[in-house]
């Protein structure tokens, strides 16, 4: 908890979410690993930060963060979902989460034909 707590924790905190992608990969990487030895609410205390990691430039970023706000949300306890009331909010960060992506990948398309 320690670790979490000193080192991967303030990365995913950092709210400049392009700097640094490889710890911030890094981090995800580790909650979503570690999601279910950890206590209900430092998940909820990681949504957020993960939320905004959705907005990262960087491919490997937003794609851990979405994966991990997906495990989250997809934890089991005695066979029931650990997040009853966050099946809603799980649909529309998907759905927030394909919106981003196209429009990143739409900004590809697009400076890449302006060249």
């Amino acid at each position: 908890m320690l670790l979490l707590l000193l080192q991967v924790l303030p990365e995913l905190q950092d709210p400049n979410v392009n700097e640094r992608p490889i710890l911030k990969a890094d981090a995800l990487k580790f909650v979503t690993t570690f999601r279910s030895q950890l206590p209900t609410a430092t998940l909820v205390a990681l949504l957020p930060p993960c939320i905004a990691l959705l907005g990262s430039e960087h491919v490997v970023v937003h794609s851990y963060a979405a994966t991990a706000i997906e495990r989250f949300l997809a934890l089991r306890e005695g066979g029931k979902f650990r997040w009853v009331l966050w099946t809603v909010l799980g649909c529309l960060l998907w759905a927030e989460g394909v919106h981003q992506a196209a429009c990143y990948s739409k900004r590809i398309c697009l400076s890449a034909c302006s060249d």
